[in-house]
């Protein structure tokens, strides 16, 4: 999975990136706003995590400026702003999770994969003959039996289609 975090703290960015990594997270860091706008190719990350309190633009003028040129990037807003007027605005200008620091880990994992599984574009799983690989739980199995141990899938990024291979020849 390839994920696009947007963090001006660079101590806070490595840590949060190094995190990811080690659920098998592919990231880019960046540490502005306008490097968000200026960015090309989007369309390559699974999901974006966003703080609201960049240089340059903030994170709600970003979100805003992405929505209305119909990016639809799954967005989590990962910020220390935590007033309730403050997460309701990013709910509303188009971030589709809102996420409070400090946080636990575990949770922006939990978080990522759910934004990114219930974006219709990336499925659950990928199938090669009876070989199926799910990503997201990182596992794999033969179809029709009990899971393969995993040693993990730390290069795979988002699935863009299903893949099937008949058995048969032709």
């Amino acid at each position: 999975m390839h994920v696009l975090l947007v963090e001006d703290d660079a101590v806070l960015a490595e840590g949060i990136a190094r995190s990811l990594r080690a659920h098998g997270m592919v990231v880019d860091v960046l540490g502005d706003g306008n490097a968000v706008i200026g960015l090309t190719g989007l369309e390559q990350f699974a999901v974006m995590v966003l703080d609201i309190g960049l240089p340059g633009m903030d994170g709600f003028e970003v979100l805003r400026r992405l929505r209305l040129r119909g990016v639809t990037l799954p967005i989590l807003l990962l910020t220390a702003r935590d007033a309730v007027i403050d997460r309701v605005h990013g709910l509303e200008v188009g971030a589709d999770d809102y996420l409070v620091k400090p946080f636990a880990t575990p949770e922006l994992v939990a978080r990522i994969k759910a934004l990114v599984r219930r974006s219709s574009v990336a499925p659950t799983e990928m199938v090669l003959g009876t070989l199926v690989l799910d990503p997201f739980r990182r596992r794999a199995r033969i179809r029709e039996r009990r899971p393969v141990k995993s040693t993990g899938f730390s290069r795979f990024d988002r699935p863009r289609s299903a893949v099937t291979c008949g058995t048969g020849g032709g």
